[in-house]
């Protein structure tokens, strides 16, 4: 059942994490905590939730223009959107060739 599963109960209960997840993503998602990007994106999994909706990211808080899509590394995307089921890690080996990720500038740049 929803209501007896730990970690939905942890965030019903902290009344900070709570607030973040309604005001800012309009969900209380919740799942195991499966890795975390250079950028400070937490990843999670929840096998119980509906089918190609168990993938779920926690942006960190930036301020008001907090998250955009192109924070999200190439090999974090490819397996929040279920094309890959392998976990991306800092060791796994890259062609050469790749340049490293970096996301739009517009959404971040000063006056």
């Amino acid at each position: 059942s929803l209501f007896l599963n730990e970690k939905f109960v942890d965030i019903l209960l902290d009344k900070k994490t709570l607030i973040k997840k309604l005001v800012r993503e309009k969900t209380v998602d919740y799942g195991d905590l499966v890795g975390k990007d250079s950028y400070g994106n937490k990843y999670y999994e929840n096998l119980q939730s509906q089918k190609c909706r168990s993938r779920i990211i926690d942006y960190p808080y930036r301020g008001p223009q907090e998250y955009d899509a192109s924070l999200i590394p190439p090999d974090w995307y490819n397996w929040l959107h279920n094309t890959t089921d392998k976990i991306p890690q800092k060791t796994d080996m890259k062609p050469f060739f790749l340049l490293p990720h970096k996301p739009n500038q517009t959404l971040f740049r000063t006056r």
